[in-house]
């Protein structure tokens, strides 16, 4: 049975107060493991949860900086993002779209200790909301502003194109960042690292003559059917 999505793949046409957080040890790289990170962070867990609520985004980096600074010596490519919903705070390690630190994000979250308040997440998990909305800098964009392609990449396998409304080539990394964050939060970190192959964000006008392009909001979906797999 064909997908409900009618559109074929493409050929592809072109290429608060701020809290200061116990200092790190200088125990070498090569003794760190996962356990005296879980160490660290529970020490440190309340003065984290604390800066990342801040009003200061000064606040916030630094903290982010940290925590991740801590990380690289037990999970090389991971990195922390900070939740909270109804008063619980989330711990997520992200990939940040590098899937040769896949493993290391699902080791450091299998390790995590219980810790009462905090609940830990492997990757970005996927947002039924597709009112969401982001604003980086001066531009905000919304689930809605956002289509895409699919395109055959032959042995290179499954490539995406996003297109922003508004997307100007003055405004392309701005608009990249943009878009590729919401993507990931319509589909989960995950599923965008082991499904496509290759991404890329145009403008409108980068749209080939006579396609058609697909919500953002469906691309969960699409993906889904075109690489053969089922929702969990």
């Amino acid at each position: 049975m064909q997908p409900r999505h009618a559109i074929v793949l493409l050929a592809l046409l072109a290429g608060c107060t701020n809290s200061k957080l116990e200092q790190p040890s200088q125990q070498p790289a090569a003794q760190m493991d996962a356990s005296s990170f879980w160490e660290w962070f529970s020490t440190n867990r309340d003065t984290v949860a604390l800066n990342m609520r801040s009003s200061d985004p000064s606040t916030i980096q630094k903290t982010l900086g940290d925590v991740d600074e801590r990380l690289q010596l037990v999970a090389p490519g991971v990195s922390f993002l900070y939740g909270n919903n109804d008063g619980e705070n989330e711990f997520v390690a992200t990939a940040r779209g590098d899937r040769d630190a896949i493993p290391n994000v699902h080791a450091l979250i299998e390790s995590a200790p219980l810790i009462e308040g905090w609940k830990f997440t492997a990757f970005r998990s996927p947002s039924e909301d597709h009112e969401r909305r982001i604003k980086m800098g001066d531009l905000t964009l919304a689930v809605s502003d956002v289509s895409f392609q699919g395109f055959d990449l032959g042995e290179k396998g499954l490539g995406i194109t996003l297109y922003p409304d508004g997307m100007t080539e003055d405004r392309r990394e701005l608009y990249q960042r943009a878009a590729i964050t919401l993507m990931d939060h319509t589909i989960g970190e995950y599923d965008a690292m082991v499904l496509i192959d290759s991404l890329r964000v145009d403008p409108l006008s980068g749209i080939p003559e006579g396609s058609q392009t697909i919500p953002l909001a469906e691309l969960r979906e699409f993906l889904h059917e075109v690489r053969g797999l089922n929702d969990p």
